[in-house]
């Protein structure tokens, strides 16, 4: 390794063995480089604004017997840490924002994702969970998913939380578009349920026979008749008469 500086009294000396020597500390002005390797592969230096570190081969690679950290200017904020056998954790003004864990990563606050979301887990386990603070069971509604387009909301998930702990499950579409809620398992407009902002629609027809399969509660209905499952493959059915 060379230093290729004066230090006003003294110049640095290249040792055959790769080791310098001088007698004294060796100050280094601005695009004065300390290069390392046979082709000047590492390179550090000042450029008046920035201090660099260049490498033009391979990568470059830390090995520590302990952790790494980043801080600011004065020290006294973490900007970042990575921790041997451990977590990587960033920090946004020494708040702990991101960490990773044994189970995959903790986030503190808002997540905003520009290009979709995706959730995939091993089969049978937990996919998505939405959680919310109550605060000692206050009486409060929580939404926990927006359905956004141009950043406005169309559609709303929440659970009204009330004081008695119980609340309700609820789906909701915005004032400003149209209030219609669609259920199924077809895509674009082919739906199997559709609700309205004052009705229920069954939208596909269906004629079952009286001990057709099905499971006590489920309804259908064609042009004559509607049809009730009262039991386990046990259907009756009420003949629909003409206008009222």
């Amino acid at each position: 390794m060379t230093y290729r500086t004066f230090d006003g009294t003294s110049q640095v000396e290249t040792i055959t063995d790769g080791r310098f020597s001088s007698d004294g500390t060796q100050n280094l002005k601005d695009f004065e480089y300390i290069n390392i390797g046979t082709g000047k592969d590492l390179s550090f230096y000042h450029d008046g604004s920035d201090s660099r570190i260049e490498n033009t081969t391979g990568d470059i690679k830390l090995k520590n017997a302990g952790s790494y950290y980043f801080f600011d200017e004065d020290g006294g904020e973490t900007l970042a840490s990575f921790i041997n056998d451990g977590a990587i954790n960033l920090y946004y003004n020494n708040s702990k924002k991101f960490e990773t864990t044994t189970t995959g990563i903790s986030v503190t606050g808002a997540v905003t994702a520009t290009g979709g979301f995706n959730a995939t887990t091993a089969s049978n386990s937990t996919s998505l969970v939405f959680s919310a603070d109550t605060d000692n069971n206050e009486t409060g509604s929580f939404n926990f998913v927006d359905f956004k387009i141009d950043g406005s909301i169309h559609a709303n998930i929440f659970v009204d939380q009330p004081s008695s702990g119980s609340g309700d499950f609820e789906i909701n579409t915005h004032a400003d578009v149209a209030n219609i809620t669609k259920i199924g398992n077809g895509t674009g407009d082919t739906r199997r349920v559709q609700i309205n902002s004052d009705s229920l629609q069954i939208v596909t027809t269906r004629t079952p026979a009286s001990d057709a399969t099905g499971a006590a509660g489920q309804i259908a209905w064609d042009a004559n008749y509607v049809y009730v499952c009262t039991a386990t493959d046990t259907w009756k059915r009420a003949a629909l008469t003409g206008g009222y």
